[in-house]
């Protein structure tokens, strides 16, 4: 059996009574998250063109909603708008095998395709569940090559991730799954030079919608090749050169572990590139266990993994998109104001003097522990390791190898920090009452009749 089928037959088969508690109750705390960060993104420069692309050049017609807003559109149109919000602050959670952010291209196809379809919360569940397998382990045969070539897996994959999800909604056949999964692949692109710029973002509302065209049209009886991933010029060669693990073992273990446990994902604590985080928090560390002055620093050394400089491309950041990108401002902006967060990324900030003098002393190298690793093995891929030397000759370090994203669960909740972070990114759009209803309704979506439930508390 080539892996299409297996994938194609695994997402066809799949019921969530075959799920394990951990599998639902990771997939929810992603599900939450990814509301959140979405409704924040309304308020963003790229959000707010977004939303006036569509008002003004798409048809407005139809019943999926555009999260924090009255607007309904078809799917295609909702898909992408929200897939824009939810990348738009790069706060949206990651990945581990599939190198990439899993939930900002998925889950707005999955859910303005639901609304349309009036699929249940159990249908989302198996939905989202299915789409992150999917690109989990193709993730696993893909990268670290598709990274090092200049790819975009949340571009890439996210589109191959949507159209499985997608596909699971609308009940697709076997066949009509390898279809849907070669036509996203004819979809799937996204370049990491845009690293940095709104076409970043671009990337997961592009691939959320394309996931959505692919399952209907699949579902309408257009025919793909049939081993789009393994065939001579289908995902893996195209993307990665050649399968960077053996293709059987990946079979094998499809469902086994499922890739939302094991190697899982990570909720974010900062709007910036997970890349930047551990780093950040070890700032943060010297700066409240020393007190620090950054204006007595003469060097910022930052040891990180060897994937970095893939996603850190711009060294010189001069807006605040850039700055997301730039583990130079983000450090420089931890250590000048004590914390990161949302509104810190402006163009003003970046450009500022304190800013751009110190972003001359972070200097980036890849840590002798971190040479080999890459982001499949899980979240000690992301450890970091900081040096402050100050002009009177003191030097301080610091390393973290864990706790640098958000716990999902405690005591069989969701966690208080990701309840925060929820509310963080939502105040300014709902009120309390919404906030705990969307809540209430995550923790029990398997109860839900129709995701309409959930999505009519989306907007004030």
């Amino acid at each position: 059996m080539s892996f299409t089928e297996a994938i194609c037959n695994f997402a066809v088969d799949l019921k969530l009574e075959d799920c394990s508690n951990e599998a639902t109750q990771n997939a929810k705390a992603a599900i939450l998250d990814t509301i959140g960060v979405t409704i924040a993104g309304k308020s963003t420069s790229v959000g707010k063109l977004a939303l006036e692309y569509i008002d003004k050049f798409m048809p407005i017609y139809g019943s999926s909603s555009i999260f924090a807003s009255s607007l309904k559109t078809c799917s295609e149109n909702a898909a992408f708008v929200n897939g824009v919000l939810a990348h738009a602050h790069d706060w949206d959670d990651a990945g581990w095998s599939m190198t990439g952010h899993p939930s900002a291209p998925m889950l707005p196809a999955l859910i303005a395709l639901g609304e349309q379809e009036g699929n249940s919360g159990v249908e989302l569940l198996e939905a989202y569940i299915v789409g992150f397998e999917a690109m989990g382990k193709i993730g696993i045969m893909t990268n670290p090559a598709m990274v090092k070539r200049g790819w975009h897996p949340t571009a890439t994959l996210g589109a191959l991730g949507a159209a499985v999800g997608s596909g699971k909604l609308l009940k697709l056949t076997k066949k009509e799954m390898r279809s849907c999964l070669g036509i996203a692949a004819s979809e799937a692109s996204g370049l990491r030079q845009n690293f940095g710029t709104d076409v970043k973002v671009f990337h997961c509302g592009h691939s959320a919608k394309n996931g959505i065209v692919a399952a209907r049209l699949a579902q309408k009886g257009f025919v793909s090749d049939q081993n789009i991933v393994e065939s001579g010029m289908g995902i893996i060669h195209t993307f990665a050169g050649e399968a960077q693990a053996d293709i059987n073992n990946v079979i094998n273990t499809i469902g086994e572990p499922l890739d939302i446990i094991d190697p899982g994902l990570a909720i974010k604590r900062f709007p910036c590139s997970t890349q930047t985080h551990a780093a950040i928090l070890c700032t943060l560390e010297l700066l409240k266990t020393h007190n620090i002055d950054y204006r007595n620093v003469e060097e910022i050394s930052c040891g990180l993994n060897h994937l970095s400089s893939k996603s850190l491309i711009r060294l010189n950041a001069q807006t605040g998109t850039e700055g997301k990108y730039s583990i130079q401002f983000c450090l420089s902006a931890a250590l000048i104001d004590g914390k990161i967060s949302p509104e810190q990324f402006t163009d003003a900030k970046a450009q500022s003097p304190e800013i751009q003098d110190l972003m001359k002393k972070v200097k980036p190298y890849t840590h002798p522990e971190l040479t080999n690793i890459d982001m499949r093995g899980g979240a000690q891929f992301m450890s970091a390791e900081v040096k402050i030397k100050l002009k009177n000759g003191n030097s301080y370090s610091h390393r973290i190898t864990s706790g640098y994203s958000i716990p999902l669960y405690q005591n069989q909740s969701f966690s208080e920090e990701l309840l925060a972070k929820f509310a963080d990114c939502t105040n300014n759009e709902l009120s309390e009452n919404q906030q705990k209803k969307i809540i209430e309704l995550i923790t029990d979506i398997e109860s839900i009749k129709s995701i309409t439930e959930l999505t009519k508390h989306f907007s004030s």
